[in-house]
């Protein structure tokens, strides 16, 4: 990665750096090795392109906090995300107190 731009508080990043962290975090949900990443970089590979229209639910637990769930993922499993809202609303409802 290149450094920025500038030096100490002046120093700025500019868009293509900025790319550059898009496509490597786009070659590790891949599950490329960092030097395989880097090779493919130098290389100039594209890095895969990914769907930028992603949903997310959110589910509000209590004050402060919400459990983030991908609409793919509560469609693979729907009970499992609901019996995991469910538990988490009821340690919020008990005071935070375990049930164990």
């Amino acid at each position: 990665m290149d450094p920025p731009a500038g030096r100490g508080r002046g120093g700025f990043y500019f868009d293509s750096h900025l790319e550059r962290l898009r496509r490597i975090q786009a070659f590790q949900r891949q599950g490329l090795r960092l030097a395989d990443i880097h090779n493919g970089l130098e290389q100039g590979k594209e890095a895969p392109r990914e769907d930028p229209r992603e949903i997310w639910i959110h589910y509000p637990i209590g004050p402060g906090v919400e459990i983030h769930v991908c609409q793919d993922r509560l469609r693979e499993c729907p009970e499992k995300i609901a019996k995991i809202v469910r538990l988490a609303r009821s340690l919020f409802d008990s005071g935070g107190k375990s049930h164990e």
